[in-house]
Formats: structure tokens, C-alpha cells, sequence
């Protein structure tokens, strides 16, 4: 290696010709190498800020859930120290308006942390929402979803590993190929549940309304990683099936069976065509609620549209289908 022409400007010595005058022994020589290795290397360094884990947004935190033709409530607070009590917004203003040119819409506060809007979206109308409070003002501007409709639900018995015989849908729908869609799908079942006495006779009911424990292994579904961290929802997008009729089957991940002290009256498939925004969202969401509970991950950062803050300006359409079952 030749070191003639290498200078370090450092200090302002020239190291290579301080080494060709050296007439010591091999350690002085590679004690005087390594040295100047190091201040060139020193020479090269560039700092990178790393930010701090710990580092949070400062500003509101909003929720608010667009859906065509309903009341909407917009949820509203803003971050706070741990040690803080929770701060419930009273002091904004929000308004909406569904194009640049017809005049905006205020929220009324309902409640401390809640502000109320009638909604006159329909699908596929875009949407423009503007925020402020004291200290943050910030805008979002979105499209709601196409309309989507199921065409029908086929329903099967079947043993799955794992489980035993449970039921299986297949959910049929048409996707539309002028946009890129994004889908959450759940189903929502009513139970009675019966109250025996010692002689095993039923003295006292009640209903209950839950989202039925489901999974499914199609390939949309699959290609979702966030599916993985819920039992209660699938979320998927149309990349593999974008413009044609969609067919997609999934299963109850409990047994189907009934009991004495259980009795499943109806279930309701319910599928959504969520903005982007929304569908990224969720699926954080529930990565974040899993690895809260987690002793082997730190839970991530929900996805937030909104600037400097956390929550969601999003919207969905939907439909459902509701199967009866005998009494």
C-alpha cells in the first residue's frame, strides 16, 4: 500500500511522510499505521440523530367514522402526560362539507368529547374535514368508498382440524374495478343463554350480542399479516381480485353445536368497504391492542391521518346478511 500522497488535515501533519522517515522498529511502524487509520476514519464520521422510543405526537387525538346517511360522532381529546388526567376536547370546532363548493357542516358538542354531525354523504362522495381547537388546526380530504353489496351467503357444516364441525359462509360480492378497495369483514351473532336450576330446569334467560370468533385461509386473506393478531375480523384489499365477482369463504372458530344454557338464534355477516385510511387503522389497532397484552413484544404505533396526533378521519359503506336459526 502506498501512503505518499495520503494526507490527514486534522491536525495538519502529513502522516505519510512521517512514516517513510520512521527507521524504528515494526511495532513503532504499526503503532504509527493504526494511528492514522483511525484519523481518517475519525475524519469520515458523519452523527445520526436516532429518535428517542419514547418520542409521542403532541397534538389531538380524533375519531371520527364516516358512513353514508347516519348521525356521526366525532370523538375528541388530545395527548396528555401519563400522569395526567384525560382531557375531554370542549373547546373545538369541526366542520365537514362533501365538495369544495357546497357550504360546510359544523359538529355540535354533544358532551364533553363529543361532537354530533347528520350526515348527507352518500358513497363514493368526497369529503372534506376540518378540525381546530385552541392549539391545532389541521384538514383531510377523502372519497368515501364505492357501494358494496352481498349477493348471497352459502353456509355449510364442516370438520375443520382443530376445531370439529363448525359452520362455514362463503360471502359472494362484487367488487368494483374503478377503484382500489379495502374490506373488513365480522359477524355479529345473538345468543340466549339459559340459567338452570339443581333439577335442570330453565329458570331465567338472557340475550347477548357478540362478534362471533372467525378465520379464514384465502389467499386475500392471508396476504393481510395484521389478520393474525384477531380472531373477530378479517381485513383484506382486492389486489388479487379487483373488477369480478368475489367468492370468499371463512369459518366460526368455535364448534357448532347448541346446549341446555346455549342457544344461537341468528348470526349477521356484515362486510365493509372502508377507506385506506380506516382499513390502515385497524389493522394497527389490533396489532397494538395484542401486543399490549404481549409480555414478548412493545406495542406499535397505530396508523393516524391525523397530523401530530393519533386517531382517524375515515369513512365505510357496507351491507349484511343476517341468517335466521331455528327456535
Amino acid at each position: 500500500m502506498r501512503f505518499s500522497r495520503i494526507k490527514n488535515i486534522i491536525f495538519g501533519f502529513d502522516f505519510a511522510k512521517i512514516y517513510r522517515n520512521f527507521n524504528c522498529n515494526s511495532a513503532i511502524k504499526n503503532f504509527t499505521l493504526s494511528l492514522l487509520c483511525c484519523l481518517i476514519c475519525f475524519g469520515c464520521v458523519t452523527e445520526i440523530k436516532v429518535p428517542s422510543s419514547t418520542q409521542t405526537a403532541k397534538g389531538p387525538v380524533v375519531k371520527v367514522i364516516l358512513t353514508p346517511d347516519s348521525t356521526i360522532i366525532a370523538y375528541c381529546s388530545k395527548v396528555v402526560d401519563i400522569t395526567s388526567p384525560f382531557y375531554a376536547e370542549t373547546q373545538a370546532t369541526a366542520t365537514l362539507k362533501n365538495s369544495y363548493n357546497t357550504p360546510s357542516q359544523s359538529f355540535i358538542l354533544l358532551k364533553p368529547g363529543e361532537y354530533i354531525w347528520k350526515s348527507n354523504l352518500k358513497a363514493k362522495d368526497s369529503f372534506y374535514f376540518h378540525y381546530a381547537n385552541t392549539e391545532d388546526t389541521f384538514e383531510v380530504f377523502d372519497r368515501l368508498p364505492t357501494k358494496i353489496v352481498i349477493s348471497k351467503i352459502d353456509t355449510a357444516t364442516q370438520l375443520i382440524p382443530g376445531i370439529g364441525n363448525t359452520q362455514t359462509f362463503a360471502v359472494h360480492f362484487k367488487d368494483s374495478a374503478l377503484y382500489a378497495n379495502f374490506y373488513r369483514l365480522y359477524v355479529v351473532q345473538k345468543i340466549i343463554k339459559y340459567t338452570l336450576n339443581t333439577s335442570g330446569n330453565i329458570i331465567d334467560s338472557s340475550y347477548y350480542i357478540e362478534k362471533m370468533k372467525i378465520d379464514g385461509t384465502e389467499l386475500p386473506f392471508l396476504r393481510n399479516s395484521y389478520n393474525s393478531y384477531t380472531d373477530k375480523e378479517l381485513l383484506f384489499d382486492d389486489e388479487t381480485f379487483n373488477g369480478v365477482e368475489a367468492n370468499f369463504a371463512f369459518y366460526n372458530l368455535n364448534p357448532f353445536a347448541n346446549s341446555k344454557t346455549l342457544k344461537l338464534i341468528s348470526r349477521t355477516i356484515i362486510l365493509e368497504n372502508t377507506t385506506e385510511a380506516l382499513f390502515n387503522y385497524y389493522n394497527t389497532e389490533a396489532a397494538h391492542i395484542w401486543q399490549q397484552q404481549s409480555i414478548t413484544q412493545i406495542p406499535g404505533v397505530v396508523k393516524s391521518n391525523i397530523p401530530n396526533g393519533y386517531g382517524v378521519v375515515g369513512g365505510f359503506t357496507s351491507d349484511y346478511y343476517t341468517i335466521l336459526y331455528n327456535k
